[in-house]
């Protein structure tokens, strides 16, 4: 909608009551500056902001019209009307690859995508104090992931919401490979200078560029999980020994899914057969003993060799697999070291899985362990690898995410 003669005054007073909604004094806002006839679009010049913040008319004129909807959410998410605003950080430069601004995801519910300078979240952090007048702007300096709700259609529940926010931001750090995260809301006024915030190059940055938009749609996402969650959280994490068990705890909770899926299909296929053959003593005992095995494969020494041998290609992720783990699964899975990884058998490719997950597995001891009295097996990664090994494990839960997607 644009501004005209006839609906200006009307703008005007939306303005100033989003305006005394943040929490400041009308008397500091100028319509006549910043509320034009011919636009579209109405500025904010909101305290700390070296420049105005812009809202389209159509969204002032929803924002007001149900400030009684706004909520905040968890620790990230502003809610009102038919929008919801969850602050994101995104570890790159910016203008270098804005490309990203025109990746949305869109269903029959919601469209959505990343944004500058979300209003939500300046409405949230003004109302909070959490600003400064001279230095640290309250809406300029953050990103959201925004869900713009389609006309008529109720917003999903919050929890409900943030599963369908992984899978978009699962989607996009692959494809991307940046981090891309849920980041918190400040709590209070930080007194942070602008100029320590970094800058983004704007030398290289051609504003005239005109991108297409890529659309996701439901389908091309991977279904929601919590193995998701654990996956950004992952790549969140700095210290290599906690990004290695957050990747691990994705091992953890594959397991027994796995499991089950390979034990209902070998007794889907013990009963079909079963069909010819006489029920006696040695059939049902072959019955329990793939309950047995079922157990074996879930247990903590080893749940990750189960998963291993359904998700993992060894030839494919063998470079990310650091030398020294290389040459401890050949040495104890009995595979001859000048044996080219082309012309291993299923035999081989099966006891290097096996040797891998026992490594696995003594690493995560190990870590969990440290300040204990952990024995040493010699399987741990030496901890100069964990950061080489982090790599594989990165590949190794994008595969597990994508094996669970066939599983469902």
């Amino acid at each position: 909608m644009d501004i005209t003669s006839d609906n200006i005054n009307e703008i005007k007073e939306r303005a100033i009551k989003l305006w005394e909604y943040c929490g400041l004094n009308s008397e500091d806002y100028d319509t006549e500056d910043y509320v034009n006839e011919g636009e579209d679009t109405i500025n904010f010049s909101f305290p700390g902001d070296e420049d105005c913040v812009q809202i389209t008319v159509d969204d002032l004129i929803n924002i007001t019209s149900k400030l009684d909807t706004y909520e905040e959410c968890g620790e990230s998410t502003v809610r009102c009307a038919n929008l919801s605003q969850t602050v994101i950080d995104i570890e790159y430069n910016w203008y270098n690859d804005g490309e990203i601004l025109n990746e949305i995801y869109e269903t029959d519910c919601f469209i959505a995508s990343i944004i500058e300078e979300p209003i939500l979240i300046g409405i949230r952090n003004l109302r909070h104090d959490c600003y400064n007048y001279d230095f640290w702007s309250p809406c300029r300096v953050f990103h959201a992931i925004e869900f713009r709700y389609k006309e008529g259609v109720k917003k999903l529940p919050y929890e409900q919401e943030l599963e369908e926010i992984y899978r978009f931001l699962f989607t996009l750090n692959v494809k991307n490979n940046y981090l891309i995260r849920i980041a918190e809301l400040p709590e209070v006024e930080t007194g942070e200078s602008m100029d320590d915030i970094e800058e983004t190059d704007l030398e290289n940055y051609d504003f005239t560029k005109e991108t297409e938009k890529i659309v996701h749609h439901s389908s091309d996402l991977p279904n929601g999980s919590p193995m998701l969650k654990m996956y950004l959280d992952a790549l969140s994490i700095s210290d290599r020994g906690l990004r290695f068990l957050l990747f691990y705890k994705i091992i953890e909770y594959i397991s027994p899914i796995i499991a089950n899926s390979i034990l209902y299909k070998r007794l889907e296929a013990r009963l079909n057969i079963g069909v010819f053959s006489k029920k006696g003593e040695s059939f049902y005992n072959s019955i329990v003993d793939l309950v047995h095995r079922y157990n074996r494969s879930i247990s903590d020494a080893e749940l990750a060799s189960t998963v291993l041998t359904e998700c993992c290609d060894i030839e494919l992720t063998r470079p990310y697999i650091p030398d020294s783990i290389w040459k401890l699964m050949l040495r104890d899975s009995g595979v001859a070291a000048n044996r080219k990884i082309e012309d291993l058998t299923n035999d081989d490719i099966a006891k290097l899985n096996i040797s891998l997950g026992k490594i696995l597995y003594a690493t995560r001891n190990s870590i969990v362990h440290a300040k204990s009295n952990y024995t040493v097996t010699g399987k741990e990664c030496p901890t100069k690898d964990i950061g080489t090994l982090n790599e594989f494990m990165k590949i190794l839960s994008y595969a597990i995410i994508m094996h669970n997607n066939n599983l469902e």
